[in-house]
């Protein structure tokens, strides 16, 4: 058979890291790069139309602003291709449910890119491997940062909408959206009913539409709490630690176990176990040629386009006053450090806490 032809869009961002994977993937003979789009990349089609109308795609990876994804990833699959669909998947629960259908009238597959569930060490925590008992709850944590030239990449960045269409370019929805998917896959929530309730208690720092710290408490019947305390105005060195700052921990009946999801290391009892990941894109070809399941289709992301959903619907965040927040750094590298900051998201985590109920200065009670 001939290796699948695919295209790639949006390569002058995080589609980078896609076309790599690729021509490595192509070196080894799985596929064949067909095209690629981006219209500020020289030698690049301006437009999807343009290389589809190439034809016999099989693949095109969807990694373009979020605002965009519905749209690009309709055409891929009414154009006949299977589509890797970049994280998060759309800014609107609308858009995710008529997005189903297309995928179901089209016979197509979607695979989305949250390549953190493609680690062995979220199925092996989920299947109770490590012998934590019964899940009680599951908390994630992360401690990022990002400086001005962040916010200033694209006109998209930091906004709820951009041109009258929602975008909800938050921390929860897309730098630390992983840690809120893997612990969502961990605790069983496989579809947008699971979801009962969703609380939110978003601020910001920057000035950005959206929110940039932001802690969340997820309940379903019969499901663990799933609650998450995230920050861009964290020490930006916290990223170098072993667990990049970026945990997910799991509390079972009988002992606890913490999973960097950034390097799929898991901790437990005071051991490390490292676990091996597979490539989303892989996978996809592999369903394609023999019928592989999916690691993250479409429809498994419900539970988290419930959180998108509840994010976009949500009261603005609230902005937090100038005495809390020490900046650091000159011109488009300045970066802002939130008072007292790291104590209180993990604090926030070990306990199930929203900022409001952690007594921080800066949160509203």
């Amino acid at each position: 058979m001939a290796a699948p032809r695919i295209v790639i869009t949006g390569i002058g961002g995080y589609g980078r890291v896609h076309l790599e994977n690729a021509r490595r993937l192509e070196a080894e003979g799985r596929l064949t790069i067909a095209a690629l789009v981006d219209p500020a990349v020289p030698d690049a089609y301006d437009t999807l139309d343009d290389a589809l109308a190439l034809g016999g795609i099989d693949v095109v990876v969807v990694a373009t602003p979020l605002h965009t994804h519905s749209d690009l990833a309709e055409r891929a699959m009414l154009a006949g291709a299977d589509v890797l669909l970049e994280k998060p998947p759309m800014p609107t629960l609308a858009e995710f449910e008529h997005l189903l259908e297309v995928e179901a009238r089209a016979g197509r597959a979607v695979q989305v890119g949250f390549q953190s569930l493609g680690s062995a060490a979220v199925g092996a925590l989920r299947a109770d491997a490590l012998g934590l008992g019964p899940v009680e709850r599951v908390a994630a944590h992360g401690l990022w940062s990002r400086d001005l030239a962040y916010w200033a990449r694209a006109r998209w960045a930091g906004r709820r909408s951009l041109d009258g269409h929602p975008v909800v370019d938050g921390v929860a929805t897309n730098p630390l959206a992983h840690s809120i998917a893997t612990a969502l896959r961990i605790a069983g929530y496989d579809d947008a009913a699971c979801v009962a309730d969703i609380e939110i208690d978003a601020y910001r720092v920057n000035d950005i539409e959206a929110d940039d710290t932001t802690s969340l408490r997820i309940t379903g019947a019969g499901l663990p709490t799933v609650t998450a305390a995230l920050t861009l105005c964290a020490p930006p060195e916290l990223v170098r630690a072993d667990d990049r700052a970026a945990v997910v921990t799991v509390h079972g009946g009988a002992a606890s176990a913490s999973l960097s999801y950034t390097t799929d290391v898991v901790t437990s009892g005071g051991e490390q176990r490292a676990y091996d990941r597979r490539d989303l894109l892989e996978n996809l070809l592999d369903h394609r040629a023999d019928g592989a399941e999916l690691i993250v289709p479409l429809r498994s992301t419900g539970a988290f386009m419930r959180v998108v959903e509840a994010m976009r619907l949500a009261a603005d965040a609230t902005p937090i006053g100038p005495e809390h927040v020490t900046w650091q750094g000159e011109g488009p590298a300045r970066y802002p450090l939130l008072d007292g900051i790291v104590p209180t998201v993990l604090d926030c985590a070990e306990r199930g806490l929203l900022f409001r109920e952690s007594g921080a200065p800066w949160a509203r009670v």
